[in-house]
């Protein structure tokens, strides 16, 4: 079991290419709207993922995620796998949000997210901020 979130969020980030592909890069702690930051911020060639890793499965992490999908294409929550929670992974996929197990070695989606409708102002600060990605010219 993971001692605290920093733990979670780099054990999850190891698996980042595997889950979105060799492109796919990330970013911790992200500004994105108002005095809100998104744990990780996942970005490929095509779209921006936020993903929100705590660890326990509560409510307050699926309300804290719904917020993200003002910013991004597609939202997710990951935590320990042994803490996931059906009731809790039912209630995020009613929102669109994703759920995201993750265990010593390895991460898996347990529940798809659906794509968002992000305010595209605050996407293209998001995309602006990613030095990488904007001077590359990738169109996401």
């Amino acid at each position: 079991m993971y001692k605290s979130e920093a733990d979670l969020v780099t054990e999850f980030r190891a698996h980042v290419c595997e889950l979105w592909g060799d492109l796919a890069t990330s970013r911790i702690e992200v500004r994105c709207h108002g005095q809100a930051s998104m744990d990780i911020l996942v970005t490929t060639p095509t779209e921006l993922i936020a993903v929100e890793a705590k660890l326990y499965h509560s409510r307050h992490l699926i309300v804290q995620a719904f917020l993200h999908r003002y910013c991004v294409d597609f939202v997710y929550i990951a935590v320990p796998e042994k803490r996931v929670i059906e009731a809790r992974s039912s209630e995020a996929a009613n929102f669109g949000i994703g759920v995201i197990a993750v265990a010593n070695g390895s991460t898996r989606i347990i529940k798809e997210a659906r794509r968002a409708k992000p305010t595209q102002r605050i996407r293209q600060r998001l995309i602006k901020s990613d030095v990488h990605y904007a001077s590359a010219g990738r169109n996401i």
